[in-house]
């Protein structure tokens, strides 16, 4: 697995200036994945997943 700390400054990278609210490692179907739970800087909350082993984001959306 990727180190935890490039992986969620991939996530913050998504969203210049985000806060970081939570965070999880969960296995999904077929990887690990990290989801990272961030608001930016206009108070809306996103959701951001990555590929545990690359960095590679997977989803990066809006909570609706």
């Amino acid at each position: 697995l990727m180190a935890f700390e490039k992986c969620i400054a991939a996530a913050v990278d998504q969203l210049a200036g985000a806060t970081i609210n939570d965070t999880a490692l969960y296995l999904g179907a077929v990887m690990f994945v990290f989801k990272v739970d961030l608001t930016d800087t206009s108070g809306k909350k996103w959701d951001v997943k990555l590929d545990a082993k690359t960095g590679a984001v997977l989803e990066n959306k809006q909570d609706t």
